[in-house]
C-alpha cells in the first residue's frame, strides 16, 4: 500500500527517527492510529444455519496489518539510540494503549463523558 510505503521511507529519515524517539506525542499518535483497525469487520458466529458466502473484507485488512507491521518496525528502530528512560517512557504508551483497547476502558469512559453531558 503506497501510503505505508511512504510512510516507511519517511520514518527510516534519522532526524525524523530523532523527532520519533524524543517527542512521545509521535508515539502515542501512532498507537492510537495503529489500533484504529481493531474490530472493522468482527466475525460472528451463526449457529442456526449455514454460511454459504464470506466477505472478503478481511482480506483488506490483512494487507493493512502486513503494511503497518513494516512501519511499526522503523518506528521501534527510532529507539535504537535513545536512553533507557525514554525506551521505557515509549513502552509504558504502547502498554497503556494496549490495555486501554483489551480493557475497553476508553469507550466506557467516553460513553460516560457523553451520558453526563
Amino acid at each position: 500500500m503506497p501510503i505505508f510505503s511512504d510512510l516507511r521511507y519517511l520514518c527510516h529519515n534519522r532526524p525524523v527517527q530523532q523527532l520519533i524517539a524524543h517527542h512521545p506525542a509521535f508515539i502515542h499518535k501512532f498507537v492510537r492510529y495503529a489500533k484504529s483497525s481493531c474490530g472493522i469487520n468482527p466475525n460472528k458466529r451463526i449457529a442456526s444455519s449455514h454460511v454459504e458466502y464470506e466477505t472478503d473484507v478481511w482480506i483488506s485488512m490483512f494487507n493493512v496489518t502486513l503494511s503497518l507491521s513494516c512501519v511499526i518496525k522503523v518506528y521501534g528502530e527510532a529507539f535504537a539510540s535513545v536512553n533507557p528512560m525514554q525506551l521505557v517512557g515509549a513502552t509504558t504508551t504502547v502498554m497503556r494503549e494496549i490495555l486501554a483497547e483489551c480493557t475497553l476502558s476508553r469507550q466506557i469512559s467516553l460513553t460516560r463523558k457523553s451520558v453526563q453531558s
